[in-house]
């Protein structure tokens, strides 16, 4: 698929989790989110000036794919075999980065290491039986859809 169109699937992915609101508001954590989750402090300047221009779904859209493609870079130096993951693993891993962070994805070791023995199955069940699941249990189940080639 090439990463170009990883990152433009991941995309839709954490669209279809997120939701787009054009406005500013409180997410669950009470913390002022706008467009397909972004926390309004943690914009780059350069992404804060994308969205100044307007809170649409394409800006939006634009802001998710700078955010991603440092992510991905993220992931492809802390796991070795990032890269050579299956894409669907690829976007899924994504997908989990863009809640936890790169970092929170670095403490999925056994999930990690189900992905690298190739154990799809394994690597799904540790996503729903995260932490992360109890809070976002649909976000968790999509997760290992994705993992597990079923999205």
């Amino acid at each position: 698929m090439g990463r170009e169109n990883i990152i433009n699937q991941a995309s839709i992915e954490i669209y279809k989790d997120e939701g787009f609101k054009n406005f500013v508001y409180d997410d669950t954590e009470k913390i002022p989110t706008e467009g397909i989750g972004f926390k309004v402090s943690a914009l780059s300047d350069l992404e804060r000036q994308i969205l100044e221009k307007g809170i649409t779904l394409e800006n939006s859209l634009k802001v998710l794919g700078m955010k991603l493609d440092r992510v991905y870079n993220e992931l492809s130096n802390g796991i070795n075999f990032f890269t050579v993951l299956p894409d669907n693993c690829q976007i899924a891993l994504l997908d989990l980065a863009y809640q936890v962070g790169s970092e929170g994805v670095m403490a999925y070791h056994k999930c990690l290491s189900a992905l690298e023995q190739k154990d799809y199955l394994e690597a799904g069940l540790e996503i729903i039986h995260s932490k992360e699941a109890v809070q976002t249990p649909n976000r968790a189940k999509h997760i290992q859809k994705l993992i597990l080639g079923e999205i």
